[in-house]
């Protein structure tokens, strides 16, 4: 029932989501947070029996979920230490 959701307004999710936004998050584009965020939503128990207008809403709260988690984890890859520019004792 998700999944056929997802078909129906596949367009206008992916143009809500997707539609003006740019840059990557550790090699990460919109596009492969888009490609995420279809793969959670169809297995999210709370996306079902919803109407339509409440579906595109739950599911755009659950882009931005996972967009501000990969923004996270870029974040925390950066301050990451490597030991090739340390010198040892």
């Amino acid at each position: 029932m998700v999944a056929e959701s997802i078909g129906r307004n596949y367009n206008r999710l992916h143009a809500l989501c997707c539609h003006g936004k740019h840059g990557y998050f550790d090699a990460r584009s919109p596009e492969d947070i888009f490609q995420d965020t279809v793969v959670f939503v169809i297995q999210d128990a709370k996306a079902q029996n919803k109407s339509n207008n409440d579906f595109i809403e739950h599911f755009l709260f659950r882009f931005r979920m996972i967009e501000f988690q990969a923004q996270q984890d870029a974040k925390q890859l950066k301050s990451m230490p490597y030991a090739n520019y340390k010198q040892t004792t």
